[in-house]
């Protein structure tokens, strides 16, 4: 059973409190909660880069869509949890969040990381069974057949060598890239990008994306994280067509008398929300209900 370390004095952990202070109980048990499903569902890679459907995510939480995306941008903003929606155009069902929690293999127990590093179990050093070591070698050296040629190496599931990559390249690339979170996911991207695509062409498209963003004024808080632009192979957008086309998605935004939110069907009017400024991020706050939500997340109806 895979799990995480649940610490006696998590209450008095400084993130924890303002949590708390916050969103009261709710927040502490939806915090908790992610932490288990994360953990449960990223085997012995608690440092890997995981896929939610946000439909199934909410309710495993107990939460609505709102509150969904109202935690997740708090974790971020303390760098607890790394996340981006999509699937924005796809219906409610089929939308889903990426998460990273980069400090995942910190939090999981000692038993966990033993077992998974197949290092300890039960607190005694591991011992590989003897018929598991028989069935290796019988693996790795075949019986060659008699009167016939040694096995087709090829044909027993040999492993292709793997090109290196220059360590100065991802150096290159995380030092020109405009936002610096989580550099270990983001070598990991690196690396997994480099399989389709070579390190000029990447550097390339970080350029056109830096020139983009000059162009916008982008704020920092909405620039796209380095694991979730290189994962959604950002690189080969054509940033060049876009810098020159009318106003930016704020300004459309706060402009546009029809809205919407990409997890519902529901259109609200512009004039019902007044802008907002809270935990460093901008939202519109309907002025009849009081809920908010953040400013990028809603799309024009036109």
């Amino acid at each position: 059973m895979k799990w995480f370390k649940h610490q006696s004095n998590m209450r008095n952990d400084h993130f924890v409190k303002t949590l708390r202070a916050i969103y009261g109980n709710e927040g502490y048990a939806v915090w908790n909660l992610l932490l288990e499903i994360f953990s449960d569902e990223c085997g012995n890679d608690p440092d890997q880069e995981l896929t939610f459907f946000v439909e199934t995510l909410r309710k495993d939480l107990g939460i609505s869509h709102r509150k969904l995306i109202e935690f997740l941008s708090f974790f971020q903003e303390n760098s607890k949890v790394f996340w981006s929606f999509f699937g924005e155009n796809l219906p409610k069902k089929s939308q889903k969040i990426k998460i990273t929690i980069p400090k995942m293999r910190t939090i999981r127990d000692n038993y966990t990381k033993d077992v998974a590093s197949n290092l300890q179990v039960n607190g005694k050093p591991y011992k590989e069974k003897e018929e598991d070591k028989e069935k290796d070698i019988r693996i790795k050296n075949p019986p060659t057949p008699q009167g016939g040629d040694p096995p087709d190496e090829k044909k027993l599931g040999s492993k292709p060598k793997t090109k290196r990559i220059n360590p100065k390249d991802f150096e290159e690339f995380y030092s020109a890239y405009p936002k610096k979170i989580g550099p270990k996911p983001t070598e990991k991207a690196y690396i997994k990008a480099r399989k389709t695509a070579s390190h000029q062409e990447i550097m390339d498209g970080l350029h056109r994306y830096i020139a983009h963003l000059k162009k916008e004024g982008t704020e920092k808080r909405y620039i796209k994280q380095p694991t979730f632009w290189l994962n959604d192979g950002r690189w080969m957008d054509d940033y060049g067509s876009k810098l020159n086309t009318g106003p930016s998605k704020k300004d459309q935004i706060l402009s546009a008398k029809k809205l919407k939110l990409p997890w519902g069907e529901q259109v609200f009017n512009r004039e019902d929300f007044e802008p907002l400024v809270w935990g460093g991020k901008e939202y519109l706050k309907h002025t009849e209900t009081g809920d908010k939500y953040e400013l990028t997340h809603f799309e024009v109806v036109t």
